[in-house]
């Protein structure tokens, strides 16, 4: 019985031969030729295999591994056998990979996004060339030499023409950067790198003040995709669109070069005012734009963030790295420069570990693997942080979200949402509501907006057990028309005629309850009232003429500080912008007959709710996000007139720049205090006006303490006389009674 039994076992164990090896089982290393096992209790463990030593209480074998078997093909069919309770490699242990580099311990980058636990795995990258386009390099520093890659006889300095493309800038900025990529690892030298082994190409684009031009930078992008970097890192930022820098961009990605890059180190919201190239990825997804982590887990202070442009954030603050000031080998920066590089060097693990990935399956790993800490998903797109363990063992077939695009359809509110490994999703869920894609490609998804949707939230991708990311998305409008019940968008026009677009269905947005137009001054005014407090809309204008080259179109006043000439289209023929509750839009150096008949698409009207937080604009003005709160609150409209004198006072005094003019001598001396009044003001008032809203008393209360102040605005030579006259008899008073 026990042959006939040991028998079948052995027929059984030899029908099981088609065998699947995980790809996450070959990053561990194990004793070759053993197994571990633990047989079920009714099962004879000496019948199954060879038993070379048992571990009794724990009732587990080590079995020899049969000849002409690997063990992991060994395992698997002692586990498809049905024999065993498990089934295992013998796994070998050892002590963590902590590099012996000295100034490690000052490396909180590196522990922050888990470096230490992945290096047990992998820590040698030089299989991936990655072109760090910056200041130059110091390759002969004593932390990088060996881990530069320099082509002889090539232009390597694209700032001076040549081929020594040496580090010269006054921080050493460049070479600061490539020491986070790849600063030699476990040398008992200064700091360790994400990679202790790499390929660093240094290409050297900006002078020794950190300037350089498009042309240099597009020059660079191109030597080095032809040279066959998998990983372009640019620790850089422009203020302005360069179509032939998002053309060189379009290059890299067409080759399947990712483009790692930097922010413009400013709290600004890049989804109003974008920065370059970190807002390429508007077009390319091969694009990941890196905002600054702070050791507390959430973004810096003066990082930027806007999840158009912002994929993820990683270390930025007090980062020690190489450098070549006198006497000065290590320094901490701080910087989204800074912040890039790592994420930079955890692709590169990535590919030299699984070299057939495509860049964008790098990039939802990278996506896909984050750690949340306190980054919310409306700050970056991924929701969270830089995690170089997690994403060098994800799997690579998750669905990852890159982009989202809310646009009007001929049946309602549609979604096309960009990313990879979107060709098996079958759910799109916002929120907890689950919608089927009427169309989708490897690439990408389309899907209807349903209808109890709020406009802003969360959305995931579901692939049968796999999840994307959560990535934050507001919808193009509500849904719903444009009523009285909204109170009004009133819009004056610049041009002749303003009129409705033709691909608006009017009867969703009534054109007497929803609008109205009227000349004014030659100024296009906009108030919006009726929706959450210091919320905003879009507007989008399209002119039927290109305006010149050189006119700034518009600019908003009162309190959305924003230049808009970065809004304006490459064409010049439309222009996009956001404003908050109750701004203005006014003219500046447009005259009639430049602009012919402007349109404003009501289809892009949106209400989105939540405040704004307070910016700075390109002309350096700055102010709070949303209209004035406690005021709106108290009389009821943001339209009332008490209301407007408010706001007129704050633009005027509060957040404009004192001027002077001496003759000829122009002075002008920033209001710092008024603009932190106003921030201060912008940041704790509107749970006050909600109170304020809510009961009629603390309205009435608040009226009268306001009205005061309004009238006196309003009226300060009379204001003055009831002041002096108040003064007068309260002296005379006191006279009497002495």
């Amino acid at each position: 019985m026990k042959r006939f039994l040991s028998g079948v076992i052995s027929f059984s164990i030899f029908l099981v031969t088609s065998v699947h090896i995980s790809e996450s089982s070959t990053h561990m290393q194990y004793v070759e030729g053993e197994v571990i096992v633990k047989a079920y209790s009714q099962i004879h463990a000496s019948s199954i295999g060879r038993i070379k030593k048992s571990i009794k209480d724990i009732n587990v074998h080590i079995f020899k591994v049969p000849e002409g078997k690997t063990v992991l093909q060994y395992v698997e069919e002692l586990k498809k056998a049905g024999l065993v309770e498990y089934a295992e490699p013998n796994y070998i242990l050892r002590k963590s990979a902590i590099p012996n580099d000295p100034l490690y311990s000052d490396q909180w980058g590196l522990r922050t996004v888990s470096a230490d636990r992945a290096w047990d795995t992998k820590t040698d990258c030089s299989s991936v060339i990655v072109a760090v386009l910056d200041s130059g390099v110091d390759y002969t520093h004593e932390d990088l030499k060996g881990n530069m890659w320099i082509p002889p006889g090539e232009k390597l300095d694209f700032v001076n023409n040549d081929n020594d493309p040496k580090d010269d800038d006054v921080d050493y900025h460049g070479t600061h950067v490539a020491g986070i990529i790849g600063a030699r690892g476990n040398n008992m030298t200064g700091i360790a790198g994400v990679c202790w082994d790499a390929k660093i190409l240094p290409l050297k684009v900006l002078d020794n003040t950190g300037e350089g031009s498009v042309a240099a930078v597009i020059e660079a992008i191109r030597y080095a995709v032809d040279k066959g970097a998998r990983i372009l890192n640019l620790s850089m930022s422009l203020s302005s669109y360069s179509k032939a820098f998002a053309d060189a961009i379009g290059y890299a990605h067409n080759r399947g070069v990712l483009v790692m890059t930097a922010l413009s180190n400013n709290p600004v919201n890049l989804d109003l005012s974008p920065v370059y190239p970190a807002c390429f990825r508007r077009q390319y997804d091969n694009v990941i734009g890196v905002a600054a982590l702070s050791n507390n887990l959430s973004l810096a202070s003066w990082s930027d963030y806007g999840t158009t442009c912002v994929d993820i954030a990683a270390p930025g603050v007090n980062i020690v790295s190489t450098v070549s000031l006198k006497d000065v080998k290590y320094k901490a920066y701080s910087g989204t420069s800074l912040s890039s590089p790592f994420v930079a060097g955890t692709a590169a693990l990535l590919w030299s570990q699984s070299p057939h990935l495509s860049a964008l399956q790098v990039k939802g790993m990278l996506i896909n693997g984050v750690s949340p800490g306190k980054v919310m998903p409306d700050e970056v797109l991924s929701g969270g942080y830089l995690n170089l363990y997690n994403s060098l063992f994800i799997s690579n077939t998750k669905p990852a979200i890159f982009r989202l695009i809310p646009q009007q359809g001929t049946s309602g509110n549609i979604f096309t949402l960009y990313g990879v490994n979107l060709s098996g999703v079958g759910q799109v869920v916002f929120g907890g509501t689950g919608v089927t894609p009427f169309e989708k490609g490897e690439n990408y998804v389309k899907v209807d907006i349903p209808s109890v949707t709020p406009y802003s939230g969360y959305i995931t991708l579901s692939a049968g057990s796999e999840t994307s990311n959560r990535a934050y998305y507001r919808t193009n409008s509500q849904n719903v028309p444009l009523t009285s019940s909204m109170n009004a968008l009133v819009i004056s026009s610049l041009g002749p005629v303003l009129s409705q677009s033709s691909t608006v269905d009017t009867s969703a947005y009534p054109p007497l309850a929803g609008y109205s137009y009227a000349m004014e001054n030659k100024k296009l005014n906009i108030a919006v009232t009726g929706m959450p407090e210091g919320g905003s809309i879009n507007i989008t204008v399209n002119f039927s003429s290109p305006l010149p080259d050189g006119v700034i179109p518009y600019k908003i006043s009162g309190n959305n500080f924003v230049s808009l000439d970065s809004y304006l289209s490459s064409d010049r023929r439309s222009l996009s912008f956001k404003v908050a509750d109750g701004a203005q839009l006014e003219g500046d150096g447009i005259i009639d007959g430049v602009v012919s008949a402007p349109v404003v698409f009501l289809s892009s009207v949106s209400l989105l709710g939540g405040t704004s937080s307070p910016s700075n604009s390109g002309s350096g003005n700055s102010g709070g996000g949303g209209g004035c709160f406690i005021a709106t609150a108290a009389y009821g409209s943001f339209l009332d007139p008490h209301v407007k004198v408010l706001r007129d006072f704050r633009d005027k005094y509060l957040i404009s720049d004192f001027r002077f003019q001496i003759s000829d001598f122009k002075i002008e001396i920033p209001n710092f205090a008024g603009r932190a009044f106003v921030d201060i003001y912008y940041k704790y008032s509107p749970p006050v006006a909600d109170s304020i809203r809510e009961h009629e008393a603390l309205r009435v209360i608040t009226r009268i303490v306001l009205t005061p102040i309004v009238y006196t605005i309003e009226y300060p030579f009379i204001a003055g006389i009831i002041l002096f006259s108040i003064i007068g008899l309260v002296v005379r008073k006191r006279i009497e009674v002495r």
